[in-house]
């Protein structure tokens, strides 16, 4: 098995570890919003609150948006300005990707993979919970989602770095995911 069907091979796992984390965590968005409109009606109407409900629509959108990270650079939807790239030719936006990828996100997530496992480890250690009830949901949970979005996110753009890269000597990698928005779309089987 030559370099590069090993190399694709790790960056399908990749992909499919992002496809799977992000579709098990997509189904916390209608979640939240029915959370968020219930609690907000029966504080309103009925002058029924509870922190229990207000930590926990923290706990879903800090899942869906810190480990959601990686599926979305895997689906090609987060923010980008492609003002040079958007004009190159295929080869030179497949360097600029391989470039940003590898100078920037994977360092950083890199970085904060290590500084927030810290964090979490301390506040695991500590049992730490909500600092304003007895009893709440841990704290400890809320700050594991930092190190372990993180990692995926600098998982996913060490494979699309390596893809841009194979891409740059001629192998196609397999698309497990489609980008945009087309979520009723099968994903792509990969090798």
């Amino acid at each position: 098995m030559s370099l590069a069907a090993r190399l694709l091979g790790a960056c399908a796992a990749i992909d499919r570890l992002n496809l799977r984390v992000g579709e098990a965590v997509r189904w916390l968005v209608p979640v939240i919003c029915v959370v968020t409109v219930v609690h907000g009606l029966s504080r309103r109407l009925f002058s029924l609150a509870s922190n229990h409900v207000s930590e926990a629509q923290w706990y879903m959108f800090a899942a869906i948006f810190m480990i959601g990270a990686g599926y979305t650079l895997l689906r090609d939807e987060h923010v980008r300005i492609d003002i040079v790239s958007q004009h190159a030719d295929p080869r030179l936006r497949h360097a600029i990707e391989a470039a940003i990828h590898l100078v920037f996100i994977v360092p950083i997530c890199a970085y904060l993979v290590w500084f927030t496992a810290g964090m979490f480890w301390i506040s695991l250690l500590q049992n730490e919970g909500p600092p304003d009830v007895v009893i709440g949901l841990p704290r400890w949970l809320l700050i594991a989602f930092m190190p372990t979005g993180f990692a995926l996110l600098g998982l996913q753009g060490l494979s699309q770095a390596v893809k841009a890269l194979l891409q740059l000597s001629g192998h196609r990698p397999a698309i497990v995911a489609p980008a945009g928005l087309a979520l009723d779309r099968k994903a792509e089987a990969a090798p």
